[in-house]
This record gives C-alpha cells, structure tokens and sequence, in this order.
C-alpha cells in the first residue's frame, strides 16, 4: 500500500508515509489481546489501547507520520484481526474444546463435589444445554 501512495513523511526522509505500518500492528496487536483477555482482565483492553495509541502518538512526535497516516494505520490493525476474528469464530477446534471443557466439568465433579458450579447439570445432558448453562454464569 506504501508503494502505491507514495506519500512524502513529514521529514521528508522517504515516500512511504501512509499508512503507518508501526500504529497497525500495535493496534492489531491490542485488538488481539484485547479479545483474548478481557473475559480474565478486565483493564486488559485499557491497557492495550494506550500503549497502542502511545506508539501512534510517538510516530507523530517523531516526525515520521501526519495523523491521517496514524489514524488510518490504526483503522487498519483494528480491522484487520476483528476480520480474522469474525471469519475464524468456528475454527480452531471450538466444539472439541468445549467437549474437553464438559469432561473436565464432569470429573471436577466426582472429585471435587464442592467446586461444582450448579448441582442441576446431569452427566446425561447434551453439551450444548451444558455449555448454555455455564455461560449463563
């Protein structure tokens, strides 16, 4: 994309100035982990953000990128792994996990009754009533 637009940086060191590569992958980077942990850490996607956004600001400060070239790189990165995301959601093996997730459920269960989420969940029970119930928790 750099090569097709041929954009001059700010201090004119070279044409390749938007979008900026540096702001996409830190923002496809925080994207990443923000999906990934905001169920386990809460702040997590704060956190990412504002180190994402901070590299954005620095790539300004630098004089390497105007804020076009840092608003689009973060545009891109953003949608970029919310693609990969949204066209993956039923690979990776999901129903085998969620299976592995039920049987460990089941022997927590046998051998240790206390840790048992609800008592009302049979071994008889298909896993998608199973995996509907936990996720209601």
């Amino acid at each position: 994309m750099k090569s097709l637009i041929h954009e001059n940086r700010p201090d004119s060191s070279n044409s390749q100035s938007f979008p900026s590569g540096h702001t996409a992958q830190a923002f496809a980077a925080a994207t990443f982990l923000s999906e990934e942990y905001k169920g386990r850490f809460p702040w997590m996607p704060y956190a990412a953000y504002g180190v994402a956004s901070t590299v954005g600001v620095f790539r300004m400060v630098n004089n390497k990128h105007y804020i076009s070239d840092v608003l689009f790189g973060a545009g891109l990165g953003i949608l970029s792994m919310k693609v990969a995301y949204w066209t993956h959601q039923y690979k990776w093996n999901k129903k085998e996990r969620q299976e592995q997730a039920y049987q460990q459920y089941i022997k927590n269960e046998i051998d240790y009754p206390f840790l048992v989420i609800s008592r009302d969940i049979s071994y008889n029970q298909p896993i998608e009533e199973f995996v509907a119930k936990i996720s209601a928790v």
